[in-house]
């Protein structure tokens, strides 16, 4: 198992409803999660034949992988607003000219009830005014599972997990070899995608790139034993690759230099890719905020027509472009950053959200002093949402803490079956990196409720895949071109007419 550092780990506290630390409870089969609608996976070896119960806790260890996933239901922020061509007629579809260029950004965290909270109690927001431009999708489901990599890769590939085929940043996978293995013994494998893959975590830039040390093996055709980097365990390509192919810029920011994965398996989708890692931040809010303070200065430094760094000048404005931000999804977790009375940050949490909403004043203004701002596209989401309220597995859902004790494999058969078809996998069960032992606990605390009236509200349920259909014919481009939406027959998002 690789070591986890004490930025990853953060991601296992639970906090209260209220920001206060709820007493760690979890055992090393027993994690605790934090997450608006919880889908547990375990991933089980495909090669030990023993029951859950017959392991010893180093065997446990060694053949089970606890991966924590995000599902926010109901609860996905999706939001899409351009320049003043936002709306004709309510009763009508949007009549959009084409856009010359989308920004995609993912506000790690936020919930509709985050939403709807900030534009009641600052209407004359940054925030506020992209929404009242806006159409805003009341019935938004993120991916299943959320978090991580399926979150990302539905926003940019269209697909579920059972087409671009990555389920989290840590599974398994029985067809590849362990690092430094030489592609020798047995098939099978943890596949590791976070900061212990960089040469030094620590470091803003991952100490120089990727370990290709640290990185799972294959056979390639010629019989060599070659690294798997992130970008080629996706099967399917992404909105940059199509976007790039027809000459147009692109650039993205985002957490973990593993997140090159957006480049899409041919490596090469993103012009400009800052991949900074959030592992050589504290912790806290303040440092969160200055790393997230990197991603705004290269979004603000591509609309002024420069490389991400600001070092090197661009022929334009790239065509697609966005990032990650972090310091809402790190807050929630702090044991003073959760929320008073429901849906009321505390204090930390709305000196946040106020940060968040300088990100996107930052960016109006730069847009508009670039003449940009009117036919650029934002699309506004969250790859997943969060809870702040804990939920501890073993205490939390008595059948899911049972099921680690199973004296049969056939309970852990037919729960994998139920809950791969709860995510969308109904024929492709055979998917080798499919998990062997899916565990759905009880969902948390969700955070959601009405949304404000907007210029127009769109109620027909909607997933965030359907943003990269989206994307792309908002920039004139085939989405047909996607690989998971020939898969899948992913729809672009409703409401929207298309010139």
């Amino acid at each position: 198992m690789h070591p986890r550092s004490p930025t990853r780990d953060n991601r296992f506290r639970a906090t209260s409803e209220g920001g206060a630390s709820v007493p760690s409870k979890a055992k090393e089969r027993e994690p605790q999660i934090h997450c608006t609608a919880c889908l547990y996976k375990v991933l089980v070896s495909r090669n030990t034949p023993q029951t859950l119960a017959q392991r010893s806790p180093l065997q446990s260890h060694a053949h089970v992988i606890h991966i924590p996933a995000i599902l926010a239901i109901s609860a996905a922020v999706l939001v899409l607003a351009i320049g003043a061509h936002a709306v004709t007629v309510p009763t009508a579809p949007l009549r959009w000219l084409k856009s010359e260029r989308v920004l995609l950004v993912s506000i790690d965290g936020w919930h509709q009830s985050d939403l709807e909270w900030w534009i009641t109690n600052y209407p004359k927001s940054a925030i506020a005014e992209i929404y009242g431009r806006s159409l805003s999708y009341s019935n938004a489901l993120s991916s299943r599972p959320s978090d991580f990599f399926p979150g990302l890769l539905a926003m940019v590939t269209g697909g579920a997990v059972y087409s671009h085929g990555v389920w989290y940043d840590d599974s398994y996978d029985p067809t590849l070899y362990p690092p430094g293995s030489n592609c020798t013994g047995t098939p099978g494998t943890e596949v590791v995608f976070d900061e212990s893959i960089d040469r030094n975590s620590s470091d803003i830039h991952g100490g120089g790139g990727i370990d290709p040390a640290a990185l799972p093996r294959r056979l390639a055709a010629n019989k060599t034993c070659v690294p798997v980097y992130p970008h080629s365990y996706v099967k399917v390509n992404t909105i940059f690759e199509v976007a790039k192919s027809k000459g147009l810029i692109t650039g993205w920011a985002d957490k973990h230099l593993a997140y090159g994965l957006v480049n899409g398996p041919l490596g090469a989708g993103v012009d400009d890719l800052p991949m900074l890692e959030i592992a050589s931040a504290d912790g806290t809010t303040n440092g969160t905020r200055a790393y997230d303070q990197l991603h705004i200065d290269a979004v603000v430094n591509w609309i002024h027509e420069k490389s991400s760094d600001g070092k090197i000048k661009l022929k334009e404005v790239p065509r697609l472009f966005g990032c990650n931000r972090q310091t809402v999804s790190v807050t929630q977790k702090l044991p003073a950053g959760g929320y008073v009375n429901g849906t009321t940050p505390s204090p930390l949490l709305l000196s946040v959200f106020k940060y968040v909403d300088d990100f996107f004043k930052q960016i109006n203004e730069a847009l508009q002093a670039s003449d940009k701002y009117e036919k650029t596209m934002f699309v506004i989401s969250a790859k997943h949402g969060q809870s702040p309220s804990g939920l501890w597995l073993g205490g939390a859902n008595t059948a899911a803490a049972n099921l680690f004790n199973a004296s049969s494999n056939n309970a852990v058969v037919a729960l994998t079956k139920d809950a791969l078809a709860y995510m969308g996998v109904i024929a492709n069960t055979s998917d080798p990196r499919a998990p062997n032992v899916v565990i759905l606990p009880s969902k948390g605390t969700v955070y959601t409720g009405g949304w404000v009236t907007s210029t127009l509200k769109i109620d027909n349920a909607v997933e965030t895949r359907q943003i990269a259909p989206t994307i792309l014919k908002a920039l004139g481009l085939d989405h047909t071109e996607l690989q998971a939406v020939q898969i899948e027959g992913t729809e672009a998002l409703p409401g929207i007419g298309y010139l």
